[in-house]
């Protein structure tokens, strides 16, 4: 080995590039190091695949996962239609009906107007005409119940629901001055959430499949279409107060805006 001078003539008998050479040497870990990379790895694999099996064995509706309103709610509209389907008689229904739906007339002096009449705007939304109604209903509440409580805080969904019915019951009385047949359901405060889902799915950039070219125009198109179904299904065939639905609808659309835009807070 020769030795470089530091300069002056004399040697101080190390040799710089040693440690050089040192540092470019590559450490290979031990088979037992191996193992127990190999080993981490793979329980880490397992708890994801665990993990991911979980997430999509899941059910679409699990009970302890649904918000609180929107599962009260629910419980709400199903045990008052098994009280009043299975324990009473056609004839107390109906004055049940006829007392707490939502009667155009009364509002005008009609129809046996009472201080009652004031909360039928609400109340019409927890009664409903038969076990299919009522199954729609509670399908289509969970669902978007549970997609919007879980954007909005539990408050602001109760909120927002209730003023849903009552612009569904308002444009209903619009189109419907005077007339004395009661309209039940929760449809009109639903159709309110179906909006507000719309429009966060847009938001989200969800839209594009759903609405195709007519994409790059926003939601409108789609909500446009879905009034237009509503109104349509109304007149063809009856028996649907598509008003109420139509009316809703078009609440839930303003007030997310509305929300939206800070010039409203639930």
């Amino acid at each position: 080995m020769t030795n470089k001078s530091n300069g002056n003539g004399n040697s101080n008998g190390h040799d710089p590039d040693h440690n050089g050479e040192k540092e470019k040497i590559v450490k290979f870990p031990t088979l037992a190091e191996r193992d127990r990379i190999r080993k981490k790895q793979q329980a880490e694999e397992n708890a994801y695949r665990k993990s991911y099996r979980k997430q999509n064995e899941e059910p679409f509706f699990n009970f302890g996962n649904i918000p609180p309103f929107t599962k009260i709610i629910i419980g709400v509209f199903i045990a008052i239609h098994a009280i009043t389907a299975l324990t009473l008689d056609a004839s107390s229904r109906l004055k049940i009906i006829s007392d707490f739906g939502f009667v155009p007339s009364k509002f005008l002096g009609g129809q046996g107007w009472d201080a009652l009449s004031l909360i039928t705007p609400i109340t019409y939304n927890f009664l409903h005409g038969d076990w299919t109604h009522l199954g729609f209903n509670v399908l289509m509440g969970l669902a978007l119940g549970t997609f919007v409580e879980r954007m909005f805080s539990t408050p602001t969904t109760i909120k927002f629901f209730f003023l849903c019915g009552i612009g569904g019951a308002v444009v209903f009385y619009l189109l419907n001055i005077g007339a004395d047949t009661p309209v039940i359901g929760a449809s009109g405060a639903i159709s309110g959430l179906f909006a507000a889902s719309i429009l966060m799915m847009y938001e989200q950039g969800r839209m594009g499949r759903l609405t195709g070219k007519l994409a790059n125009k926003g939601p409108w198109p789609l909500i446009f279409i879905w009034a237009g179904i509503m109104a349509f299904i109304g007149i063809a065939f009856g028996g649907v107060a598509w008003e109420a639905h139509l009316g809703g609808f078009l609440t839930g659309a303003g007030l997310y805006r509305l929300m939206r835009t800070g010039k409203l807070r639930l």
